[in-house]
C-alpha cells in the first residue's frame, strides 16, 4: 500500500530547465528587436533529441545533463545541476565571405549573448521571487569540432550552466490521535 497520499510536485530541476529556456527565448527576441539581427530569432527548444537539420538553424537546445546532491537532511537536499545550452549556427560561403568564419562568428555571438543573459544580476534567481534561493553561473563554454564543411557550414557550441538549488521533500501527513 502506498504511503504517500499526495501528488509529488515538480522538482526544482525540472522547473529550472524550463525557466532557462523561457528566459533565453524572451531575451533573444528582445535582442532581435534591438539589433535587427535575424541570428537572435533562433528558436529555443527544451530537451530536443531530434538532430538539427540545416533548415532548423540557428537554434538553441536546453538540456539537463546531471545533478549532484549534498547537505541532505530529512526534508531537503542541495542539488547542483548542470544544464547544457547547445547553440547552433550556420552560414553559406559567399563571394565576399567564408561560410566557416561567418558561421563560427555567429555561433560565438549567440553563445556570448546567452552567457551574458544568464549571468546578468537580473537573473540571479532566474526571475523567481525571494525566498527562492539558487545560484546560477556559466561554468564552461565548449565548441564542437565542425568537421568537414561544405558551402553551408553548420557549427555547434555549448554553454555549461550550473544551478545550485535546494530540493525539498513533502513531509508525511500526520495521523490524528484517536483515528
Amino acid at each position: 500500500m502506498a504511503k504517500l497520499h499526495g501528488i509529488v510536485p515538480l522538482q526544482r530541476f525540472e522547473i529550472i530547465r524550463d525557466r532557462i529556456g523561457a528566459i533565453l527565448a524572451e531575451e533573444l527576441v528582445n535582442q532581435a528587436t534591438l539589433t535587427d539581427d535575424n541570428l537572435f530569432n533562433a528558436p529555443v527548444f527544451i530537451e530536443r533529441v531530434i538532430p538539427f537539420d540545416k533548415s532548423d538553424i540557428p537554434a538553441l537546445n536546453v538540456c539537463l545533463s546531471k545533478g549532484d546532491y549534498n547537505n541532505k537532511d530529512v526534508t531537503s537536499v542541495d542539488g547542483t545541476y548542470v544544464y547544457n545550452i547547445d547553440c547552433y549556427a550556420s552560414s553559406p560561403t559567399r563571394s565576399d565571405s567564408r561560410g566557416d568564419y561567418a558561421a563560427t562568428s555567429y555561433l560565438h555571438r549567440l553563445l556570448g549573448v546567452c552567457r551574458a543573459v544568464l549571468e546578468n544580476p537580473a537573473y540571479r534567481t532566474l526571475g523567481y521571487a525571494p525566498p527562492f534561493n539558487c545560484r546560477v553561473y556559466v561554468n564552461r563554454l565548449l565548441i564542437a569540432d565542425p568537421g568537414r564543411g561544405d558551402a553551408g557550414l553548420n557549427v555547434m557550441g555549448r554553454l555549461e550552466v550550473i544551478v545550485r538549488v535546494p530540493e525539498t521533500v513533502e513531509l508525511i501527513d500526520p495521523i490524528l490521535a484517536g483515528t
